[in-house]
């Protein structure tokens, strides 16, 4: 609930003192009431930048249930193939067990991550890399580069059913979040 704290009443009378906690929940409930894509698209990303700047830094989750959600426009396929993921040059990743891409507006798959290389350039790990690879200047940059094990694929496919990016960058949820949701409102 927000509320004043009393200790700054005299001084910010006119504050209401509150958590991002409380802040993204009353998004949350909000976003049902807004009948404009627009004010919805605002109020989803807002929630997911505080996600990802707020709460990412203390998610409660541990390396053996942390998953990594990234946007797969490309890469959800190339995993499934190859079982590899190359992030964007200078991107950083916290500790986590598995991988799993936002694709076509939904989830369906889950992958284990074997091995993790930061690398000064994918030139480092081309022993690795499926054949059909040709490294360009911008993989000469340094990534993150991970090796994964078969794809799994979920219970449930989990669907996005907002308007807007479930994820733009990465997001952080437990295996078993994730295991059990059927929409990324689940999340």
């Amino acid at each position: 609930m927000i509320k004043k704290k009393t200790a700054d009443i005299a001084v910010y009378p006119d504050v209401y003192w509150t958590n991002w906690q409380e802040v993204v929940t009353r998004l949350k409930n909000y976003k049902s009431d807004f009948n404009n894509e627009v004010m919805s698209f605002l109020a989803n990303q807002f929630e997911i930048l505080i996600d990802n700047v707020v709460f990412s830094k203390n998610d409660g989750y541990t390396k053996n249930n942390r998953v990594i959600i990234v946007g797969g426009h490309f890469a959800e396929d190339v995993a499934c193939k190859y079982h590899f993921y190359s992030c964007q040059p200078n991107r950083k990743f916290r500790e986590a067990s598995y991988i799993a891409f936002y694709h076509q507006k939904r989830i369906k798959y889950v992958f284990k991550i074997k091995s993790i290389h930061d690398v000064e350039s994918l030139e480092e790990v081309q022993n690795i890399l499926p054949n059909y690879y040709v490294l360009t200047d911008v993989d000469k940059e340094p990534h993150t580069f991970f090796e994964l094990e078969d794809a799994d694929v979920l219970p449930h496919i989990v669907e996005h059913k907002q308007f807007g990016p479930f994820v733009q960058r990465q997001r952080y949820k437990s295996i078993e979040k994730l295991r059990k949701a059927a929409c990324t409102d689940d999340l």
